[in-house]
This record gives C-alpha cells, sequence and structure tokens, in this order.
C-alpha cells in the first residue's frame, strides 16, 4: 500500500466510531505501530488534527479529511465496477452504485472520478422479466440479521412453485444472473437458487447460526460452472484442429489439462461432479469435439444426437420444416 493511500485511510479510520490503538491500526492498514506513529505525525502536519482519548485514536470534530486522489488506473476500475452487468442486473445495487459515485466524486480531489480513457464493458442484452427490488432487499436483510427466508420458489424443471425456508450463506453473481446460496428445508442440504425465480419472499422472525465451514469458492470449486456434486468424473474430450486454440487460450477449470496432439488437434481434461452442465457447454460446439469418456456421457450426447436428427430430418425439398 501506498503511502498516501495508508494516511487516506488512516484519516477514515479515525473519523469512525471505535478505539483505534497503534496496534489496531497496524493490523488494520498492514503495517508496524512504529508507521503508524509516522503517519499520525504526517496528518498533523497535513492539518488533520486528532487525539487520544486513553482508550483510542480519534479525529477532531473540526477536522477535515484530505480529498480523495484517485490515478487513472483506480478511476478505470471504478468505472468498469459501477457499470458492470452484476451491478447493472441488480436493481437495488444499480440505485445504490449511482450514490456511491456521487459520494466519491464529492470527495474526489479534482472532482472527477471516472477515467478520461474509454474503457468500458459491453453489455449484451438481457432482461430478466422475474427480478423483483423487493427479493434482493430480503435477501440483503437475511444475509445481515441471520434471519430465516422463506421462498416460494419455481425451479426450471417443475410445474408449480415450492415453498422452501433459506439459511441464506452467500449472494452472487454468475453467467449472467444472480444467485443465492444456503442451506434449505426441506432438502437439508445446501441449495443455490436463481433469484429471478424467486415468486415471493419473507423474513421470518427466527434466526440461523451460519456455517463457518462454507466457503462459496470451495463449494463450487469442483462444478463445471454452477452445480456442484459429490462424485468428480475425468472428462476427457477431442478437439479437431480447428477448435483447438477454443481451449489452448484459456484456462476453463481449475483442473484442465491439455495434451496437443501432431495432427494439431487437442486432447482437452478436466474433473467435474456434474456432467450436464459440461454436456451443454461440448454439443454447442457441434461435431468439432469428440467425448472420449466417461461413457455415459457420451452416450447422452449420442442419443441428444439422434433426437436432433430425427427433430431436423423433417424438412421438404425448400428446406422448410415438413407439416407432420
Amino acid at each position: 500500500m501506498k503511502k498516501v493511500e495508508r494516511v487516506f485511510l488512516l484519516a477514515n479510520l479515525l473519523n469512525k466510531s471505535g478505539n483505534w490503538t497503534s496496534r489496531n491500526l497496524a493490523k488494520r492498514l498492514e503495517c508496524s505501530e512504529r508507521q503508524i506513529y509516522r503517519d499520525l505525525a504526517d496528518l498533523s502536519r497535513m492539518g488533520v488534527p486528532y487525539y487520544h482519548d486513553g482508550k483510542g485514536y480519534k479525529l477532531h470534530s473540526e477536522a477535515a479529511i484530505p480529498p480523495l486522489f484517485l490515478s487513472k488506473e483506480e478511476r478505470m476500475a471504478i468505472g468498469l465496477a459501477l457499470s458492470s452487468v452484476s451491478v447493472s442486473r441488480n436493481p437495488v445495487l444499480a440505485k445504490a452504485s449511482q450514490s456511491a459515485f456521487h459520494k466519491l466524486q464529492a470527495s474526489a480531489e479534482d472532482g472527477r472520478i471516472l477515467s478520461d480513457i474509454p474503457v468500458e464493458e459491453a453489455q449484451t442484452f438481457r432482461k430478466d422479466l422475474y427480478l423483483n427490488p423487493y427479493h434482493f432487499q430480503k435477501i440483503f436483510q437475511a444475509l445481515e440479521k441471520k434471519q430465516i427466508l422463506e421462498l416460494q420458489y419455481h425451479p426450471l424443471e417443475d410445474p408449480k412453485p415450492l415453498k422452501v425456508q433459506v439459511c441464506s450463506y452467500a449472494l452472487f453473481y454468475r453467467r449472467h444472473h444472480w444467485y443465492l446460496a444456503g442451506w434449505a428445508e426441506p432438502f437439508q442440504d445446501i441449495r443455490l437458487f436463481r433469484v429471478d425465480r424467486i415468486r415471493e419472499s419473507k423474513l421470518l422472525k427466527a434466526r440461523f447460526k451460519p456455517d463457518s465451514q462454507f466457503d462459496l469458492q470451495k463449494y463450487l470449486e469442483n462444478a463445471w460452472d454452477m452445480f456442484p456434486g459429490q462424485t468428480v468424473q475425468t472428462v476427457t474430450v477431442k478437439f479437431s484442429p480447428s477448435l483447438a486454440r477454443l481451449v489452448t487460450e484459456t484456462v476453463r477449470h481449475p483442473s484442465q489439462k491439455i495434451v496437443e496432439q501432431s495432427d494439431g488437434s487437442v486432447l482437452w481434461s478436466v474433473c467435474v461432479a456434474n456432467l450436464d452442465e459440461v454436456r451443454w457447454w461440448l454439443m454447442g460446439l457441434g461435431s468439432g469435439v469428440e467425448v472420449l469418456e466417461p461413457f455415459p456421457l457420451r452416450k447422452k450426447i449420442l442419443e441428444e444426437a439422434e433426437k436432433m436428427v430425427c427433430l431436423y430430418s423433417k424438412t421438404d425439398r425448400n428446406g422448410q420444416r415438413a407439416v407432420i
């Protein structure tokens, strides 16, 4: 951390309530106590008065916080964060991001936050018809207050919504959608709930004790994308030379292994627990990929391909769908 950043953070910490001892400040700012004393002296030279009340350091009420200085790279990062898809597709956070922007702008040294360099996230059109700000507010409250959340949730495969009570562990954005992770009744297991599939939400008075061992990244580590499982299987796929760069240029999974062949093709393998997700991705690549193992995955793709052949063979001489 640069000195100017540390001194700015120091001033803001002293401006908050709490007993900020030199030891606490050193731990929070990841430096030595001796460095804290030097930074405190710098604050005095900058005209930012502070005092020690016997319990910790505090700023005087008339103290003025030094202006916020941001580099071009920091401005670019903030601009991207405020305009990211995950924020724009969360109705609560989208509004909050605008408020945060104005507060940051007011405290910036030159009144500017966004960089002059035109870097932004190009968003594709997507409108979630059932994404309700009310549900986000309930989820935020459930996460903060550790209250059980009762949902009317409509899974993709079920004709009707089901009632479920959730001990909320994490809210996250992945693959174009917001998800809630939590221990769910009546499943007696941790489940993922897509927020736009929540039809009703209600906070219950009952509270829960969070699972201190839960780690979202660890929970998802054996998933191809979204759905973890208990049994991990090795998936081996042969990519044709025309698609080889698709997998050699990107690490798509932590377990990914690649063996390049003399003909330009690639043997690609990953270890995942849910075969459906990786099957959906591979089938989208068409005849340029061949699953070598496991056999159940290869068989499932063959069955789906035969169904597609049957479906698309219903075509007349003009290439139009034949009327059956």
